[in-house]
């Protein structure tokens, strides 16, 4: 999930665009925390669980761990911006 939501997001931003780091890895971790709260009620078949009703899983993995996790995820994506300035050259 989190390899699909960093392929997604981190191909969407553009080079340019301001904080890149930061807004990327929280939208990483806000896109995995989304889908897979949102998924996992449907894979394990819980009876009765349809896609509209599968998505309030994923907000509230959102809000419940969130406070930890989005600042995390914008630490994280800092740092792989940084790596990439200093290894690619593009």
């Amino acid at each position: 999930m989190a390899a699909a939501a960093g392929t997604l997001v981190w191909s969407l931003l553009p080079d340019d665009f301001p904080y890149r780091g930061p807004v990327g890895g929280t939208g990483v971790m806000a896109a995995t925390l989304l889908v897979a709260g949102s998924v996992v009620p449907l894979l394990y078949g819980v009876p009765e669980v349809t896609v509209a009703t599968s998505i309030e899983p994923g907000i509230s993995a959102l809000l419940y761990f969130g406070w930890l996790s989005l600042p995390v995820g914008a630490a994280v994506g800092s740092v792989h911006d940084r790596a990439l300035a200093t290894t690619h050259v593009f």
